[in-house]
């Protein structure tokens, strides 16, 4: 089978010069001075929430700092573009939005037009872009705005404008799979976080903050006992005090993050559910200050998995660039919930006591927690991944993924077995912490320290029937990891098959005497001879 022919492929290029620098500037001005003048002038009612403007910022970032990457360029201008989009409220800059990113990445049809000047040469998707901008704001100029109004959209389309323009056409030819030598990758830098006062300070407050949530549900009269209720803080503690093992960092980090990231997307969707029914602002401010912590964690995870662009940065203490983000957006996020919980005391009370402070300390752990674990992260070089399937043939993208996705069956099954089994039995403690719980709260009601309306017993009996159904899957998965053995062995069996008698003929070839394999090396593992 022929391979298949390469198409030149034409891709817009930003130029690296001063006009790239105030595009970026002005596309990331126009949303923020928005928001601030929604915040601070009355009456002005901004059109763009602060997670798009800081989803602005990370573009104009990624323009800036894109090194002549395609994908950077693609993904930083279409966020920056995409602020435009949304302060304007104008579908057709969308349009300009996927010109850009398809121009950037390169299309063989993304020609250059023979009419246009040799200063302005640019393709025709880039081209496009510019003219739907244009076009928008003459559309935009039929409306009698306010200078106030009118500042904003004017940075912004400015700055769109001269993104879309300051381009040179570059053509590249992509490389298949069949003419695609491996080269050496680039280091990946994984956060582990180091032993020191920050790592255990940092777990600590993650670990009050699920105590705090456990003390929390049950203080509450009308509290409901159910596994599910309890899983979520569990979840918190546990987070935190995986932070503080000293073996194997990396693996615990980055199951820490993930049992962070599901208790804050929870905390999204709830807090969704509230704002469906609800037009209070306060409700759409905690949204927004809860996605910033979300995205924070969402950092923090793909700091701990890798990547080649995850470098230190700083002078004295050198922390991941994903993770310095995180940290941002974590400490964000404390003081914003803590300026909203003063705002909202100070309606009532006039002055501030000892249990006003101890309540917004117990607010601020978790970002708190997040803002000092992430500080006291350092990147780990990891070795770089390389697709490799059967036979030593190396390929890219998805092809190379689902050949990866199909090698060592048996291994995976095994693993996939371990895995549910570990969930299981994890399950299994849960049940065994809330039986322990239900006892402390008989003791606690008997001492006349709880309401008597809370029943202990149905605690009781959903941590044991959690623990019997744990044992029972954990059990289950004993076929799935037998059957992973089986076809493991049946393949190193193969292999050694084919090895062996590779060896005995090139015995006879030369002559010499084979030795005589021994019965082990016959049938490993004592297994019948296929």
């Amino acid at each position: 089978m022929e391979p298949k022919v390469q198409k030149e492929r034409t891709g817009g290029v930003p130029r690296k010069s001063v006009l790239l620098t105030v595009s970026a500037v002005l596309l990331i001005a126009g949303p923020m001075v928005s928001w601030i003048l929604g915040r601070v002038v009355e009456n002005y009612y901004s059109s763009i929430p602060l997670f798009y403007c800081l989803l602005v910022v990370a573009g104009g970032v990624l323009l800036l700092t894109s090194r002549g990457r395609r994908v950077n360029d693609a993904v930083g201008g279409a966020l920056a573009l995409f602020g435009a989009a949304v302060l304007a409220n104008g579908v057709l800059i969308l349009v300009a939005v996927a010109a850009w990113a398809v121009s950037a990445l390169g299309t063989s049809w993304n020609k250059v037009p023979g009419f246009l000047p040799e200063k302005f040469r640019m393709p025709v998707l880039n081209l496009v872009a510019a003219v739907v901008l244009l076009l928008t704001i003459l559309l935009d100029l039929r409306y009698r705005i306010s200078p106030l109004y009118l500042l904003p959209r004017a940075l912004s389309f400015v700055g769109a404008l001269l993104l879309c323009v300051n381009v040179e056409p570059r053509t590249y030819l992509p490389q298949s799979a069949q003419t695609w030598v491996p080269g050496e990758k680039g280091v990946r830098y994984r956060s582990v976080p180091k032993a020191g006062a920050l790592t255990i300070l940092g777990a600590l407050f993650l670990v009050g903050d699920g105590v705090d949530q456990l003390m929390q549900l049950f203080r509450s009269d009308s509290f409901a006992a159910s596994p599910l209720g309890l899983l979520w803080p569990l979840l918190v503690v546990a987070a935190g005090v995986m932070l503080l093992l000293r073996t194997n960092r990396e693996r615990w980090t980055l199951v820490a993050a993930a049992l962070l990231l599901v208790c804050q997307f929870r905390t999204l969707i709830i807090l969704r559910q509230v704002g469906l029914y609800s037009d209070s602002g306060a409700v759409m401010e905690q949204i927004q200050a809860a996605a910033l912590l979300f995205l924070g964690v969402l950092l923090m995870l793909l700091g701990a998995v890798g990547f080649t662009w995850n470098r230190p940065v700083g002078k004295r203490r050198q922390v991941p660039l994903l993770n310095v983000i995180a940290a941002v957006l974590a400490a964000v996020n404390g003081i914003w919930v803590l300026a909203s919980r003063v705002q909202s005391m100070f309606g009532l009370v006039t002055s501030l006591n000892l249990n006003m402070i101890l309540n917004l300390l117990l607010y601020a752990l978790l970002p708190l927690g997040l803002v000092l674990v992430n500080l006291a992260m350092e990147g780990r070089q990891a070795p770089p991944k390389a697709w490799k399937v059967d036979g030593d043939k190396y390929s890219r993208g998805f092809k190379g993924f689902v050949g990866s996705f199909y090698t060592n069956v048996g291994g995976k099954l095994q693993l996939l077995a371990k895995i549910s089994g570990v969930v299981c039995l994890i399950l299994g403690l849960l049940g065994v912490v809330m039986m322990l719980l239900s006892v402390l709260l008989l003791l606690l009601q008997l001492f006349g320290l709880l309401s008597p309306y809370f029943e202990p017993l149905s605690l009781t009996l959903s941590g044991l029937i959690a623990v019997v159904s744990a044992l029972l899957l954990a059990v289950s998965t004993w076929p799935l990891y037998a059957f992973g053995q089986i076809v493991a062995d049946l393949h190193a069996i193969r292999q050694d098959g084919v090895r062996a008698s590779g060896t005995a003929g090139e015995a006879e070839g030369t002559g010499s005497a084979a030795p005589k394999a021994s019965a082990a090396q016959e049938n490993p593992d004592e297994l019948p001879e296929l």
